[in-house]
């Protein structure tokens, strides 16, 4: 990871995430980002959320500016709870779902909830109880409405 971060690839990649039209360019570049989250130092993981990997992410899963595929929906999600879990709370607030909330993440979250995937709306759950405090599980189905 830190011989990416040398090398000057963090932001390359980054806009691969934010502005790829093509799907598989899109995945790959949210797994790279969400790989990341997971395996990166703290300073490391600060230095990418610095250069816009959070909003990346979060337009990555928003169906108006990202590719809609479901598979890099997922992994987007993925790297938004492992940004979010290697922040600390400070005083009960985690600076970067703050972020998550700034770029309107959440809201996007939130709708996920009622995403017709299992996988896609039980993450988007998951999230919103882990991370914001938020148990809103909306199930349609479970009610006996569809999609």
């Amino acid at each position: 990871i830190q011989a990416v971060c040398d090398a000057g690839l963090i932001r390359p990649l980054i806009d691969c995430l934010a502005m790829a039209d093509d799907f598989k360019v899109a995945r790959e570049a949210a797994f790279a980002v969400s790989n990341l989250a997971y395996g990166g130092t703290a300073e490391q993981i600060g230095y990418v959320v610095e250069l816009g990997a959070i909003t990346a992410l979060c337009n990555a899963i928003n169906p108006a500016l990202g590719t809609g595929e479901t598979r890099v929906i997922q992994v987007a999600l993925d790297g938004l709870d492992g940004f979010l879990t290697s922040q600390p709370a400070n005083r009960g607030q985690n600076a970067y779902a703050d972020l998550v909330e700034q770029c309107g993440g959440l809201e996007i979250i939130e709708m996920l909830q009622q995403h017709a995937h299992p996988n896609i709306y039980e993450r988007a759950q998951a999230l919103t109880s882990t991370h914001f405090g938020r148990d809103e599980r909306v199930d349609l189905r479970k009610k006996g409405k569809t999609r």
